[in-house]
């Protein structure tokens, strides 16, 4: 993959993780009128796609961190 495009991903897996993580403190309704005005709605329908993919494999990722660090290994008892 290109890395220019690679790195627009990431951007855009941030975004979704940021939308996600703290949704109840965004203003969904500002950003819409933004997104209009400033003509961006292809870019942030691409935002939107797959958001919750993108959020549950964060989620995914950080409780295998946790459960990794948390919980001792079977080989310990």
């Amino acid at each position: 993959m290109d890395p220019k495009r690679r790195q627009s991903q990431k951007h855009l897996e941030d975004i979704r993780a940021i939308l996600d993580i703290s949704s109840k403190d965004i203003d969904k309704a500002g950003i819409e009128d933004w997104v209009k005005h400033l003509q961006l709605s292809e870019e942030w329908s691409a935002v939107n796609t797959e958001k919750m993919t993108s959020a549950q494999a964060l989620a995914a990722d950080r409780e295998d961190d946790l459960e990794s660090f948390m919980l001792p290994s079977k080989d310990s008892k």
